[in-house]
């Protein structure tokens, strides 16, 4: 899923998978501030293979990642997120290829005890 991340200093782009969400979602549970209300997680049974039907899904990730970010003024307020959308994060892609002065390192998988830290 194609997510574009507005802040001060950029924009950054990602290719997520649902389940880079899914992990996200879990290391905010157990790890956010208490301060940080997590959203539930769309249904991953409301996108198919067909992508008319993937939508709903779509719009649920967005409205997650809306909600999280609408809490934090800054990114490393909650390093989970910094992690997940920060300048290094995996799955950045650079759709501005002009820009680039060199090809960005390719984004491995990371382990949940790596994601969290």
């Amino acid at each position: 899923y194609p997510v574009r991340l507005v802040d001060v200093s950029e924009a950054r782009c990602f290719l997520k998978r649902f389940n880079d969400f899914r992990l996200l979602h879990l290391a905010l549970v157990d790890h956010a501030p208490a301060w940080l209300v997590v959203p539930e997680l769309p249904d991953p049974q409301q996108g198919t293979l067909l992508s008319v039907m993937r939508k709903p899904l779509r719009q649920g990730l967005q409205d997650y990642v809306e909600a999280l970010l609408r809490q934090v003024e800054e990114l490393d307020a909650v390093v989970e997120l910094e992690v997940f959308f920060g300048a290094d994060a995996p799955d950045r892609v650079f759709p501005d290829t002009d820009d680039l002065r060199e090809e960005p390192p390719r984004p491995r998988l990371m382990t949940l005890s790596e994601f969290v830290g």
